[in-house]
């Protein structure tokens, strides 16, 4: 895992409990984590707001909130963060919806290295695309 920088997730769980079980989790795989716990939209629209954010880390389903609605949001607000999925084994269709809408990968909830990787390869990918950004900006 990358442990050079701090990684900013979104993470949107039932409750803050899982949100700081979820991000203990990736402080014990080597990353520096500063997150964001969100239950609903008006969560998410606060914390757009905020600063910017590296990676939504999405429960499928938190109440109402559903996380296609999330993926959603963030693609209307323009803005470039990669979303990961996590929840109950999925038939193959809800994967697909999933990956459809946006997200980056649709990870069986209790596939904890499979989530870590998929954290990883897109924290990476992430990085390369604003360095891409900077790069045309600086030279343009």
């Amino acid at each position: 895992m990358d442990t050079g920088n701090v990684i900013r997730p979104l993470i949107l769980e039932q409750s803050s409990n899982d949100a700081e079980a979820l991000a203990s989790s990736l402080r014990n795989a080597g990353f520096a984590v500063r997150y964001r716990h969100i239950e609903d939209d008006e969560d998410l629209q606060a914390a757009l707001g905020e600063q910017d954010w590296d990676i939504l880390l999405a429960a499928s389903e938190v109440g109402d909130y559903r996380a296609l609605d999330a993926i959603t949001a963030i693609k209307r607000a323009g803005k470039d963060i990669p979303c990961i999925v996590f929840g109950p084994p999925s038939d193959n269709s809800n994967t697909v919806a999933m990956l459809k809408a946006g997200a980056a990968d649709y990870i069986d909830e209790e596939a904890q290295e499979h989530l870590l990787l998929a954290i990883d390869r897109e924290i990476g990918n992430l990085r390369e695309r604003r360095a891409h950004r900077q790069c045309k900006i600086l030279y343009a």
